[in-house]
């Protein structure tokens, strides 16, 4: 089985999402909890916008970090959002 090592150039956040704890489906981010919690895309078209999810998600006893990161990464990378790299 050949593995490949993720890149800058090379990764694809909506497809990292995917193959962990989330599905895209219909313009949905489908978060796989104990319970699976969609949240809708065009509900996270501005930076604050997303910024309220991941507040709403970190409240989750299941929900982690990277599943925060995850999230928001997916939800910038969809939305086509320009966020300036600290």
């Amino acid at each position: 089985m050949k593995t490949e090592t993720l890149s800058v150039k090379n990764w694809d956040p909506v497809e990292y999402a995917k193959s962990q704890t989330f599905e895209i489906d219909n313009d949905c981010i489908i978060v796989k909890g104990p319970y699976d919690y969609c949240v809708d895309l065009r509900r996270c078209r501005t930076p604050e916008q997303i910024l309220g999810w991941l507040d709403q998600l970190g409240d989750k006893t299941w929900c982690t970090k990277d599943l925060l990161l995850r999230f928001m990464r997916t939800a910038v990378h969809h939305n086509e959002i320009k966020i300036h790299p600290i």
